[in-house]
């Protein structure tokens, strides 16, 4: 009988734990999840939305940008220029119909991250790599680098 009691006991103590561990998984989002969600507004079903979102992630008085592309590279930082016309202009393709996504990455080391997107786009393929650094709570876009 007492060893009936202690695998039924066990078998409740596996059952909470298990349970406990699920509730902290599904309320906790991972660094790679939030930064997932920045990849899947870049090829989301809104063209108009795409970058906007994208700016969201981008503030250049917490950490400074620099934009490069068509062999451009423009630095912006705390009281400098507005960084929005140079990256909806760098990302341009993306604003259009019929972008699907080829293939994504994120790696995120310490207090840096990488968001690298193979897009096609009615020009062919684009790539988007995205780098960020934590600053506080969040990760803040600090290169937009654009390769076609």
């Amino acid at each position: 009988m007492q060893r009936g009691k202690f695998v039924f006991w066990v078998l409740v103590t596996s059952a909470l734990c298990g349970g406990v561990a699920f509730a902290a998984d599904a309320l906790v989002e991972t660094d790679e999840e939030h930064i997932e969600a920045l990849g899947e507004a870049l090829t989301g079903p809104r063209p108009d939305a795409r970058v906007d979102d994208l700016l969201s992630w981008i503030d250049p008085g917490r950490v400074p940008l620099v934009v490069r592309a068509g062999g451009h590279t423009t630095r912006f930082d705390e009281g400098g220029d507005d960084p929005g016309e140079a990256v909806r202009e760098a990302l341009a393709p993306l604003r259009g119909e019929g972008v699907e996504l080829v293939q994504r990455s994120i790696a995120v080391e310490g207090d840096e991250a990488r968001l690298s997107t193979r897009v096609r786009v009615s020009g062919g393929l684009l790539d988007v790599d995205l780098a960020m650094h934590r600053d506080g709570q969040g990760f803040w876009v600090r290169e937009v680098r654009v390769l076609d």
